[in-house]
């Protein structure tokens, strides 16, 4: 027998092993069992795995093989060359003896080798032990609860695991035996000890289902997966797939939503009995669908539990996360799933490019039929959502962007949350609400740190003009702050209202406006007042030369009736694929009629152009479907254009307004010089000034913003007012072609 170099015992050697390598070594083990004690022979793959999980201890277990030997074949084996100076060799020598003694053995002897493996491997036999303290073991029991997974099914996620994980024990399993592919799956049952049924249903069950593991061929444990069960640091599975919501300050009357939608949903929430109860609330993103949830959830007295995601959609983490959600809540009957953002996981009809995380609807209808399930879900679109899924909601509601009257109701409600409603008047929230269009909940937070900045405290005690102050700037940079944000780092750019010297005096227009402008008005009290949904609209032509005071009228109108303006241009409608242009058409007079804003459709000679003229079958339909809407809104309507000749002659009887705008007359020009230049100068015109300027054709105001606009930010005793008309000639001849070869009187 060969003398051989002293190792550390297996005692000793525990203490440099963590407990996850202790407990996969463990496992290793037991499946070495199941497929190695009853063979003939041992191969060196065994013996190789061997060494990794015994270590320095398998040179004991070769001294009990060798032991074993008649004296023949114990010289035939020193005989071979394997020893040197009476030294053995590292651990090649031991794989090779072990091999090779045992093979040499009858049956009886082979299992009382087996017997020395298990006392060398003592240290693995208090399984319970190691299984507590190793964090995979942890994750692993609290992975299948989380998903519902049977025993089996959590057996084969742990034994895909381990191979991908652990070098040893998957260039051994996986590698060596390609125990995994198809046509070795009942090598795979003997070793994970389940009959051979079993672990095909664990295939083609929720693993599947829930794309816990990858690949048909060569099975691999999903990226997302891997990463729940490799969580540190004691933080809980479920922690990385939900949390449980903090308490919004927003109360359910400042959403605006009808009190009697509220109390069924409530009621919906509350309701006793084995179905299902799901809730969609679905809108365009910042309209406050969330708080909303957060808040519906909270009055019906129950706790939520909204889905967090660990890491970026692509793979189909959003559907574990809901899932773990759903298994929990499912024990837990006083929580709601609130499945913020799960856009990803409800539209499944779209095609290859628009698809959600996962086209499979079959996996998305189990789950919502689970029995006692309570989840309100949140997504922007319900565009690619199938009909298998929308039938499956107790109740759906639509939130649109929110009128201005809407959005001033709903600040002041927040400000009298927070105690803050001295802090700003009703002027200064009309201006906050025209200059920032946002949610609820991003107003909420603007107001609540803003009073903490401004008086120091969490709840508002006193409040002084200083405070006042303090707060409003607070507000303000929060409020441009999160602008910025939205737009991912743009400039914020307020929206443009109408020019603050703005008249209608001195206009060149055709047509009965005064009577209009009264029209408008009548129409306005009419919907203000109305309750019953008749379909009516106020819809109106502006055509003429560019610059003639189209879009200012149409500022004007919207000004004069304190209602937003919403204005659509050609980029904004058009599409290059089938159908969405019609799409966006609809979307514009929907989102128009939702908050009461006028709609306004600029150069829509693009899009209402003459269909005989029209060459292409998707030209006429887009015409087909603004026609249509034109028809059905229900608002007030303005379109602008400066080819009236071009629109379709079948548009032009559905609106009942059609003003034309020309040229400035003589005395239209005198009005606007006086308007807009003589403060920027302080020279009077002269006799001669005005009549070159009377006699001055097709002048526009916006050729007197543009001059304006050229000199406002000089000196304003450098120039007179023949500058200024100079000016005008060049935007006269620039429209018509010409070219001003002269600076511009500077």
């Amino acid at each position: 027998m060969p003398r051989v170099k002293p190792r550390p015992s297996a005692g000793a050697r525990q203490g440099t092993y963590d407990a996850d390598k202790l407990y996969v070594q463990a496992r290793a083990l037991t499946y070495l069992y199941r497929i190695s004690r009853d063979e003939g022979r041992m191969k060196s793959g065994v013996v190789e795995l061997l060494q990794w999980i015994a270590g320095s201890d398998l040179e004991r277990v070769f001294k009990k093989a060798f032991s074993l030997l008649s004296p023949r074949r114990k010289r035939a084996m020193e005989d071979n060359g394997h020893w040197e100076d009476g030294e053995a060799r590292e651990e090649d020598f031991y794989q090779w003896a072990l091999s090779k003694a045992y093979n040499q053995l009858g049956r009886e002897k082979q299992l009382r080798v087996w017997r020395a493996i298990d006392e060398e491997c003592s240290f693995l036999n208090n399984f319970n032990d190691l299984a507590a303290q190793s964090v995979i073991a942890r994750n692993f029991s609290e992975f299948g609860t989380a998903f519902g997974l049977n025993e089996t099914e959590v057996e084969v996620l742990r034994f895909l695991f381990m191979g991908e994980h652990w070098d040893a024990f998957g260039g051994f399993f996986i590698n060596e035996l390609e125990c995994i592919k198809l046509s070795q799956r009942g090598l795979l049952a003997r070793i994970l000890g389940v009959q051979r049924k079993e672990l095909d249903n664990a295939f083609r069950g929720r693993l599947n289902t829930l794309k816990l593991i990858t690949g048909s061929y060569r099975p691999e444990v999903a990226e997302e997966a891997q990463e729940a069960i490799l969580v540190h640091g004691g933080k809980s599975l479920s922690e990385s797939y939900f949390r449980t919501c903090s308490d919004t300050n927003i109360p359910l009357s400042q959403f605006l939503v009808p009190a009697a939608t509220v109390e069924h949903m409530k009621a919906l929430l509350c309701a006793q009995g084995e179905r299902p109860v799901h809730i969609l609330l679905y809108g365009a993103p910042g309209t406050g669908k969330t708080s909303f949830a957060r808040a519906l959830i909270g009055a019906a007295g129950m706790a939520a539990i909204e889905v967090t995601q660990p890491r970026d959609d692509e793979n189909g983490s959003k559907r574990l996360a809901i899932h773990t959600a759903c298994v929990w809540a499912a024990g837990n009957p006083e929580h709601v799933v609130l499945a913020d953002d799960a856009d990803s996981v409800l539209n499944t009809t779209g095609g290859f490019f628009l698809q959600g995380e996962t086209r499979d609807k079959g996996w998305l209808n189990q789950l919502m039929e689970e029995p006692k399930l309570r989840v309100v879900w949140v997504v922007n679109s319900v565009d690619e959502v199938d009909e298998a899924v929308r039938r499956r909601f107790a109740f759906s509601l639509c939130f649109g962007r929110l009128s201005r009257g809407q959005r001033v109701r709903q600040w002041i409600g927040v400000l009298a949350a927070h105690g803050a409603e001295a802090m700003l008047g009703k002027d200064d929230v009309e201006k906050l609400v025209r200059r920032f269009d946002v949610s609820a909940g991003v107003v909420d937070m603007a107001v609540a740190q803003s009073l903490r900045v401004a008086t120091g405290r969490n709840e508002n005690d006193g409040i002084n003009l200083g405070e006042c102050d303090v707060f409003k700037t607070s507000l303000t940079r929060s409020l441009e702050a999160h602008m910025v944000l939205r737009e991912n780092g743009s400039p914020f750019l307020p929206p443009q209202g109408i020019e603050g010297d703005y008249s209608l005096e001195g206009l060149s227009i055709a047509g009965d406006l005064a009577g209009t402008m009264r029209a408008i008005q009548a129409f306005d009290t009419w919907l203000r007042a109305d309750n019953t949904g008749k379909r009516r609209n106020c819809n109106l032509l502006f055509y003429g030369p560019p610059g003639t005071g189209k879009s200012e009228l149409a500022k004007h109108i919207a000004e004069s009736i304190d209602r937003d303006l919403v204005v659509r241009r050609l980029s904004d409608i058009l599409n290059p694929y089938v159908g969405v242009t019609e799409r966006n058409i609809a979307k514009a007079f929907a989102e128009a009629e939702e908050t009461g804003a006028v709609l306004v459709f600029d150069e829509v000679d693009s899009l209402l152009f003459s269909r005989e003229k029209a060459h292409r079958s998707w030209e006429v339909n887009q015409v087909n479907e603004f026609l249509t809407s034109m028809e059905r809104f229900r608002g007030i309507m303005v379109c602008t254009t400066n080819a009236f000749d071009g629109l379709d002659s079948a548009s032009l009887r559905r609106f009942g307004h059609k003003i034309r705008f020309d040229y400035l007359t003589a005395e239209g020009a005198l009005t606007f010089y006086r308007r807009m230049l003589a403060p920027l100068c302080p020279a009077p015109l002269t006799e001669a000034e005005e009549a070159r300027l009377s006699h001055l054709e097709r002048l526009t105001p916006g050729d007197f913003r543009n001059v304006r606009d050229r000199f406002e930010l000089f000196d304003r005793d450098g120039f007179s007012p023949s500058d200024f008309i100079s000016c005008l000639e060049d935007e006269i001849r620039a429209k018509q072609g010409g070219i001003a070869n002269r600076t511009l009187g500077f």
